[in-house]
């Protein structure tokens, strides 16, 4: 560990606070597995002279994320690690710095296209568990690896895509520390709110958006958006990775009533929309049917206070994305179809001369 690390590191946990430090040590002992977290509401009533301190570590959502859906979990992100005093943290962190080189290797030999959770596991001899955690906790970085398909790392044969940005990673702990200069060194106890790096393209999505299921683990549709749908797309992904899933899926809504404006303007509101885009055959009333649920679910966390989970949000992008996808191909298929089609012979009236 280089000594700019160190001191991002110790100025870092002289922001926070030891008491804190404690707590964020504590919610990560008590989390066996990953992607999985535990309980909010049970580790604050077993905890409740730390209700205070957790409602702090609540506001600063790239260390612990609390989910505030069904399930309602506390879970640690990949920021947090640097800061915890813990032999199996200190491990993964390790774990990611072992396999970076191999990682670029991997980008260089790609470049892009999409690489197997297998292949990832062979740029280490350590456990097999640590090394998945620790990709995991990689793709909860932005701009080094996308987040794969739903269940990357931990399922057989999942797949993901790599970075450009991750071969100007001097190393995990690097990524991992250079934004606690802006986000919480220097930065006064009352706004520390973090968002992690800002260093996006328009061009390509990171992490969360690159989760849905693509085989390369990157959102198709991106091509067919302009840049205003863009930028709601990528502010879908910051909302989302910082564990804001009602922001996240207001945006999504956000970007049906976009796609409806696109094809069918003047519109009083989406389902009206939705009917005109059928009567003009852009899309089918199956299409509608299956569209539906995915504005519903905007509506009802817009107007009755309904916190969506993480994948329900990731299904909506999927739901969206299959939408553009589809609506795009098939208008570029029935274009050619038409061209590459001789027109109808001009029919002579009767009588006519």
């Amino acid at each position: 560990m280089d000594n700019l690390v160190e001191d991002r590191i110790r100025k870092a946990r002289e922001g926070i606070g030891e008491k804190k430090l404690h707590i964020l040590s504590a919610i990560f002992d008590r989390i066996e597995s990953f992607p999985e977290g535990i309980g909010a509401v049970r580790f604050r009533a077993d905890n409740e002279d730390w209700i205070s301190e957790l409602n702090e570590l609540e506001s600063i959502p790239s260390l612990v994320d609390r989910s505030r859906d069904q399930d309602d979990l506390y879970r640690i992100k990949p920021y947090a690690l640097p800061l915890i005093d813990s032999d199996r943290a200190k491990r993964i962190v390790s774990t990611c710095e072992e396999i970076l080189p191999g990682l670029k290797s991997l980008y260089r030999d790609r470049l892009g296209s999409a690489v197997a959770v297998e292949e990832i596991l062979e740029l280490s001899n350590e456990d097999q568990f640590v090394v998945l955690d620790a990709v995991y906790m990689m793709t909860e970085l932005h701009g080094l690896i996308g987040g794969g398909q739903r269940g990357f790392p931990y399922l057989q044969g999942a797949t993901t895509i790599l970075f450009e940005d991750i071969l100007q990673a001097e190393s995990c702990l690097d990524v991992m520390t250079q934004y606690y200069d802006q986000h919480i060194s220097d930065v006064p106890k009352t706004q520390l709110v973090i968002w992690p790096s800002d260093s996006y393209q328009l061009s390509r999505l990171p992490s969360i958006i690159s989760a849905c299921e693509t085989d390369a683990g990157r959102l198709e549709c991106v091509d067919f958006l302009d840049d205003a749908e863009k930028h709601i797309l990528l502010e879908v992904d910051q909302a989302l990775n910082a564990g804001l899933s009602a922001l996240s899926v207001m945006g999504i809504r956000a970007l049906f009533d976009c796609f409806v404006q696109k094809h069918v303007p003047n519109h009083r509101n989406f389902t009206s929309g939705l009917e005109a885009l059928i009567e003009s055959g852009i899309i089918s009333a199956r299409q509608a049917e299956l569209i539906r649920p995915a504005f519903e679910l905007g509506s009802a966390t817009m107007h009755r206070g309904h916190i969506p989970s993480r994948d329900d949000v990731i299904d909506c992008i999927n739901i969206y994305s299959h939408l553009v996808k589809a609506e795009r191909d098939l208008r570029g298929r029935a274009e050619g179809v038409a061209v590459r089609t001789p027109p109808r012979p001009n029919k002579k009236k009767q009588g006519g001369i």
